[in-house]
């Protein structure tokens, strides 16, 4: 998009708003592939060991969701079934899930975290705390009209954004 965006500038079009727009861009894209980054890598969490992000995130959605189902569980992570259930044999595998029938219904079958995945999910989420703290008091120094105009620009940057994903694959 960055490239794009020079393209378009370098045809004498630039003025301080387009400077200060692609600068914005450009910020937005190193965050970008910063959470990237963490997607493929592993996480390491103190002495539980590393795991991919994908896992962990499996983990504190069961935690956070433990009555839910495979398909409940794939429609909060935005995941397909498949992938889920790939991903739980993996955590099954390593011990730190359990696949159990619901009480209430001998079909169905439920994930819950073993002793060592509520370890992973307790460091988690320790991880999130401490990360949103550092973050929200980086933000007091803000005012609320501020962050209500960074939400709008990154609602923008969504819906433009998913209407290109839509477009251009």
């Amino acid at each position: 998009m960055t490239f794009l965006f020079r393209c378009y500038t370098m045809r004498g079009m630039k003025t301080t708003n387009d400077y200060e727009l692609q600068s914005f861009i450009e910020q937005f894209q190193r965050i970008s592939t910063e959470i990237n980054d963490m997607h493929k890598g592993l996480i390491r969490l103190d002495d539980i060991g590393s795991l991919p992000l994908g896992e962990i995130h499996l983990i504190e959605c069961i935690g956070k969701h433990p009555e839910a189902n495979v398909t409940d569980l794939a429609a909060v992570l935005g995941n397909t079934k498949g992938a889920v259930s790939q991903m739980a044999g993996k955590l099954i595998r390593k011990g730190l899930l359990v696949k159990t029938r619901r009480d209430n219904n001998e079909k169905e079958t439920i994930l819950k975290l073993t002793e060592d995945g509520r370890r992973v999910f307790d460091a988690h989420e320790k991880l999130h705390a401490d990360l949103y703290r550092e973050i929200a008091d980086a933000m007091n120094e803000l005012d609320g009209r501020s962050i209500d105009e960074c939400s709008r620009i990154l609602s923008v940057i969504e819906k433009y954004l998913g209407e290109y994903r839509r477009k251009y694959r």
